[in-house]
């Protein structure tokens, strides 16, 4: 975040000269487009003034302390229907690389955009068919075991083919970054899903995918905690004194529920399959 946005802005000025008002512009313009990130920039450049703040004699105060701050967004709670997801397979059978494997990763496996956008090639055993987030890349800092079922680890083996890039969806023309344009991606994909369910469809992002996902989990019946163990979540009954104590990783569970949850996207594609009469290729095993 501070090499996106922070040091792109202010990196060649002395922190001490960076006004209130200046910071406010700054995060008004992030948050044009992106509220969230401009909430948590604010939030990050804040951290660093307060431990800056004893060490810069000429700064009275925090300027980020009374800068504007984008009000919170509203909770989301937009879970694709199954006719939706359904649909959504064969759109993405369409997409082509980087986009179309990267969403189908993220409703086979539940997890964080960057988690997959920014995955490396060495996060996976294809023997072990498991994929290792390190801690420094996970959101809450604990490393995390995704199992992969039979779906994701044929789209892992293709992306894995082409060894020009160490990053699993490098950028086009760019190995060694992440991709770029989701905007424009992730507007022809709710287009071309609109067009194929011939009717509109309620906005959605890559993050409902994940609440797709746990929404289906429960729905199957898989228990509250092998959910939150899927999404690397530590709150809810991995939180607090039980998380000290609780320390199974319910790996061989979350196994179980994501191929439970596999055979449920499935059954999904099969009621929209193509007019070809095909399966959409990466559910076809």
């Amino acid at each position: 975040m501070f090499n996106r946005h922070i040091l792109r802005e202010f990196g060649d000025r002395a922190a001490d000269t960076i006004t209130r008002s200046e910071i406010t512009r700054f995060i008004d313009g992030i948050a044009r487009t992106a509220p969230v990130m401009a909430r948590n920039t604010l939030g990050y450049l804040s951290a660093f003034y307060t431990w800056a703040l004893p060490r810069l004699d000429q700064m009275p105060a925090n300027p980020c302390r009374d800068a504007g701050r984008p009000p919170a967004p509203k909770a989301r709670d937009r879970v694709l229907s199954e006719e939706e997801i359904g649909a959504l397979w064969h759109v993405l059978d369409g997409e082509g690389k980087p986009f179309g494997p990267a969403i189908k990763l993220l409703l086979l496996t539940g997890q964080r955009r960057n988690e997959v956008f920014d995955a490396d090639r060495r996060e996976f055993d294809l023997a072990a068919k498991l994929w290792t987030i390190a801690g420094d890349r996970a959101k809450n800092g604990a490393t995390h075991l995704v199992p992969l079922t039979p779906a994701a680890l044929a789209i892992v083996q293709d992306l894995l083919k082409d060894k020009r890039s160490e990053k699993l969806l490098p950028a086009r023309g760019n190995w060694d970054m992440s991709p770029s344009g989701f905007s424009k991606a992730m507007r022809r994909i709710r287009e071309a899903l609109e067009e194929k369910l011939g009717h509109p469809v309620p906005h959605w992002t890559l993050h409902d995918l994940r609440r797709t996902l746990a929404t289906g989990l429960q729905r199957l019946g898989v228990r509250l905690e092998v959910t939150e163990a899927v999404l690397n979540h530590l709150s809810g009954s991995r939180s607090g004194i039980v998380g000290v104590y609780q320390r199974h990783n319910y790996f061989h569970e979350k196994r179980a529920a994501l191929i439970a949850w596999e055979r449920e996207l499935k059954r999904l594609a099969r009621l929209h399959r193509t007019k070809a009469g095909t399966m959409p290729r990466a559910l076809a095993a």
